[in-house]
């Protein structure tokens, strides 16, 4: 990454200017729990 690039994107996310950062606050768990034997995943070709 270049200076200038490094230093834009500091600018504005220190300043909250990514359209990214108006999302909603979110997170995925941690791990998922384990499934049924019936909900095993299969590949489907060869």
């Amino acid at each position: 990454m270049n200076t200038h690039g490094a230093v834009r994107y500091r600018a504005m996310k220190a300043l909250r200017r990514h359209s990214w950062q108006s999302w909603p606050g979110g997170d995925l768990p941690d791990e998922t729990g384990p499934s049924g034997a019936t909900e095993r995943p299969s590949a489907t070709t060869a």
